[in-house]
């Protein structure tokens, strides 16, 4: 008998107070809704982020950097230490875990031009065949670098889709020549 005087008690209060309960019934609903709502947000957020990491070539990769300078007794000094490619395929060697090593080099302030005279500045990234693989890239249009393109140091590149625009707009790059130069 208990339960019964405890729902009695309940909705008495309920039925003399409508617009109380009903005001607390929709503060309810869209505190819940606020809730739901912002955690959906969040999990949308999250997955634009891995994406968009995926997209770098993901979260488990491990990048090195050559310093280019050191300091000695309180001084800047230039270092010649360097990685080399020969560093890499060392790595690959005796890391049979690792998927992918993948050394590239990269310059800025590369201005690159078509033949009708079209310019554009970009980031020039000298790299390996297994580069666009290991990356996860997927290519629009054309092939990326074979070994063969790198052994005979054949004269191809890789546009990205913005440098692709800014010099061919929407004609195709594949087969098109670029001239690629230093801009100081």
């Amino acid at each position: 008998m208990k339960l019964l005087d405890a729902i009695a008690a309940g909705v008495k209060p309920l039925s003399e107070n409508k617009l109380r309960a009903g005001l607390s019934i929709l503060g309810i609903f869209i505190g819940i809704a606020g809730v739901l709502c912002m955690v959906a947000i969040g999990d949308g957020a999250k997955r634009i982020l891995v994406e968009d990491i995926e997209k770098l070539g993901g979260a488990n990769q491990l990048t090195l950097w050559t310093r280019m300078s050191t300091f000695k007794r309180g001084r800047p000094r230039r270092t010649t230490e360097r990685y080399t490619v020969e560093d890499a395929y060392a790595i690959e060697a005796e890391c049979p875990e690792v998927l992918y090593v993948l050394p590239n080099h990269e310059n800025y302030e590369i201005l690159v031009t078509s033949q009708d005279g079209s310019q554009t500045r970009a980031l020039l990234e000298a790299s390996t065949a297994d580069y666009a693989r290991g990356m996860g890239w997927e290519l629009q249009a054309g092939r990326f670098l074979t070994e063969n393109d790198i052994e005979t140091a054949a004269q191809v590149c890789v546009l990205g889709s913005g440098a692709a625009t800014d010099l061919f707009g929407e004609a195709s790059p594949v087969g098109q020549e670029v001239k690629v130069r230093y801009h100081w």
